[in-house]
């Protein structure tokens, strides 16, 4: 975690379940027990975690996408029921993936689909492999230090990957101001 990195997530749910994870409050930080995948010494940051004037899970998408220093954003896909955030770059603070990790978590109260859903921290040039993923299934979720080996998981890192590209060097391939 000392470079900086990238933030991908893709979450199926009806747009009934997506407008009231948006009207829901920030959860709590301590609702969720596994952050020490993020590293062994991340519960000392967690009461760190903060979010100053910030209500609800869509008051902190909005600041995200209104952020100046990264390309950041969300959106939402009424046809495939896809629900898509992205972060270029995140940074390297711990409490920048808390803070980010743990909003998007909430997303599994409000999933009615089937089947996993993932979010991914990467690291932002793009060298393999994966600084955390986070499985959201319906009703829970879970931080993975390790890629899962499945062909959910690799046909959703393969998009990450290609969005995220896409988004830092543009379709002609070169890297964006």
């Amino acid at each position: 975690m000392s470079e900086p990195s990238s933030f991908y997530a893709r979450v199926r749910l009806s747009p009934d379940a997506l407008q009231r994870f948006l009207k829901a409050p920030i959860p709590p930080v301590s609702r969720f027990q596994d952050w020490d995948v993020i590293s062994s010494h991340v519960r000392s940051f967690l009461d760190e975690v903060r979010y100053p004037g910030l209500a609800t899970n869509e008051d902190w998408l909005k600041q995200l996408a209104d952020r100046v220093e990264a390309v950041a954003g969300w959106t939402y896909d009424e046809a495939e029921q896809e629900f898509l955030c992205h972060v270029l770059p995140l940074g390297e603070n711990v409490m920048e993936y808390i803070a980010v990790l743990n909003v998007l978590r909430a997303l599994s109260d409000f999933k009615d689909t089937s089947g996993d859903d993932y979010a991914v921290i990467l690291p932002l040039f793009f060298a393999e492999g994966i600084d955390v993923a986070c499985r959201i299934g319906r009703g829970s979720s879970s931080l993975q230090a390790l890629e899962p080996d499945t062909p959910e998981f690799r046909e959703f890192l393969a998009k990450a990957d290609a969005e995220l590209r896409k988004l830092a060097f543009g379709d002609e391939g070169e890297l964006k101001d």
